[in-house]
């Protein structure tokens, strides 16, 4: 059959399909970019799609057809919902180390040492040493080495290769709904 399009909202998004025999493979082209958080459902239209359409065994569609998987189509940037404080909780401190909770607002992938920056000010240094995975998007950063005085607070390195599970970069500037950050004082 024809592609018609994809039907979400109200409105319909054209679209094309071209199938690949070899491998079996339609692959479905919007003409337009899709909402990111919407449903959309696909109508074919022309043709005679009770026989054209078969399974592997060449068994002609039965229609109407009710059941099937479902897709997400994830185009969202995915952000940071907090960085806190986790070890020690309370900002002054004169810890040697200290641990930060990342927690993303979904599931991420190789999130490492590398991808992380410290944002410093005065005298304060210390060293980003381990990423601890609490699940697929929490994340406990430890910060060893910690000296000076001043802020030290968590950041992203501008080519970090953090992405979600659809693949979508988190970026050197992620949106970050709540961000802490430990007051070193050595001094006092």
């Amino acid at each position: 059959g024809r592609w018609s399009g994809l039907q979400c909202c109200l409105m319909t998004v054209s679209a094309s399909v071209t199938y690949d025999a070899a491998t079996r493979i339609a692959t479905l082209t919007p003409a337009a970019a899709l909402s990111t958080g919407s449903t959309y459902t696909v109508v074919v239209k022309g043709g005679n799609a009770l026989t054209s359409v078969q399974d592997l065994a060449g068994n002609a569609f039965v229609g109407p057809y009710t059941g099937g998987e479902t897709y997400t189509i994830d185009k969202g940037d995915p952000a940071v919902a907090s960085l806190l404080r986790q070890d020690p909780l309370t900002s002054l401190t004169n810890a040697d180390a200290v641990t930060f909770r990342v927690t993303f607002a979904e599931d991420m992938q190789n999130v490492d040492t590398g991808d992380l920056a410290l944002a410093l000010t005065g005298t304060a240094a210390g060293t980003v040493n381990a990423v601890n995975p609490q699940s697929a998007s929490i994340y406990d950063i430890v910060i060893t080495g910690v000296s000076g005085d001043g802020a030290l607070g968590l950041s992203f390195q501008a080519g970090n290769d953090i992405q979600d599970l659809a693949g979508n970069p988190l970026g050197a500037g992620p949106s970050i709904g709540t961000a802490e950050t430990y007051t070193i004082d050595n001094t006092a």
